[in-house]
């Protein structure tokens, strides 16, 4: 009795075995298939990417503004020259300075986000810049601060013994 019981066993054992060496193979093929349609996918999405940059600095650079920004929307940035890497500190503190009204954080994501990868980065650069009281928060907006000028009359390399 105990020999059918373990001859039944050896035997579903490798049936299962042999299912398992199947479903590998299948997996195998299914990965490298996903891996490969992957690789396409972002390989296409980075010439995409570039391409609508290269048009948008032809346009800029032919004096063709695309179509004129509705009431109340935030004007786009032109396009910075694309260089290695980008200074994307340089880049939300220009959009501040170009917006004195301020301007929200999913607005500078809306603008700036061709440019930055992920947006907690811009909420990252967003209060680096507060720490370095170059920008201030305000009911949900963000300005830029305006650097102190020195008053009339006085002269800063003035040295007072």
């Amino acid at each position: 009795m105990e020999n059918i019981y373990l001859d039944t066993l050896k035997l579903r054992l490798q049936d299962a075995q042999k299912r398992l060496q199947g479903v590998q193979q299948r997996l195998q093929v299914v990965t490298a298939e996903f891996q490969q349609v992957q690789q396409e996918f972002n390989s296409l999405n980075v010439v995409l990417a570039t391409e609508n940059r290269r048009i948008q600095q032809l346009a800029v650079a032919n004096g063709v503004l695309g179509p004129s920004p509705s009431p109340g929307a935030v004007p786009e940035l032109p396009p910075v020259a694309v260089k290695a890497e980008i200074n994307k500190t340089a880049l939300v503190r220009t959009f501040l300075q170009q917006h004195p009204t301020g301007v929200t954080p999913s607005d500078l994501w809306q603008q700036l986000k061709s440019q930055l990868q992920q947006r907690a980065y811009l909420y990252s650069v967003l209060k680096r810049l507060k720490d370095k009281d170059e920008i201030r928060l305000n009911r949900g907006k963000y300005y830029f601060k305006q650097p102190h000028q020195p008053e009339e009359g006085r002269n800063s390399n003035t040295v007072v013994q």
